[in-house]
């Protein structure tokens, strides 16, 4: 089972509608205006964190407040980082929805959040229409048609040893350094392929190109 965070960045009904089996999870965090979204998807949320600067009182006075974790605008965390502080507790893998689009601080904000789930040992990852966006420290396996392109930034400082196998741009033992973009529009050219990395943290998103309207 996962746990699954509705953030308040764009939402894409049709995709989340399309993306989310209830089954799947089996704790819901709703992340201030992210309860508009549980509401319309018709999802009960575990917990709802958040300032609320964004969410009409008439849908928050219909939860029970002892799932209702309010908080001041004005305060040293964003709603999503005290959300996926609270993900971690469930020990499971963590999906969150809605986190991208709008502001581009909001948005690099939650690819950092990324990491207090590596720190917990568990597995999280940002999820949008068109981008999975998670975070590598050691080894991860990508099956081919997972996504059309597979890219890697470095999360923090230099990245050492990085090899990468299965891939149509191989390397081995490389060093990716803050500012290059070696790693970028990768793809997977056999059934998998794998990365290793020996010391480091990079941000792997798997991409698809945007649809024309």
């Amino acid at each position: 089972m996962k746990t699954l965070i509705i953030a308040g960045g764009i939402y894409k009904e049709d995709f989340v509608k399309e993306y989310i089996c209830p089954d799947d999870y089996n704790y819901i965090i709703a992340v201030d205006k992210g309860l508009s979204y549980t509401e319309s998807l018709n999802l009960f949320p575990d917990l709802i964190v958040g300032d609320f600067d964004s969410v009409r009182n008439s849908i928050l006075s219909g939860y029970d407040s002892k799932i209702i974790r309010r908080y001041k605008p004005e305060k040293d965390d964003t709603d999503m980082e005290i959300a996926m502080k609270q993900a971690v507790i469930k020990n499971q893998p963590i999906d969150v929805l809605c986190a991208t689009g709008g502001r581009a601080d909001h948005f690099l904000g939650n690819i950092h959040t990324l990491k207090i789930a590596m720190d917990a040992g568990l597995h999280a990852e940002i999820i949008d229409e068109n981008n999975r966006i998670f975070l590598v420290d050691k080894e991860y396996e990508f099956e081919k048609g997972v996504g059309k392109y597979v890219s890697f930034i470095p999360f923090s400082g230099a990245v050492k040893g990085i090899t990468l196998k299965g891939f149509r741009y191989n390397v081995e033992k490389f060093t990716l350094n803050p500012g290059s973009t070696r790693c970028v529009s990768n793809e997977v050219s056999e059934k998998k392929a794998a990365i290793h990395i020996d010391e480091g943290c990079l941000i792997a998103v798997i991409a698809s190109d945007v649809k024309s309207e």
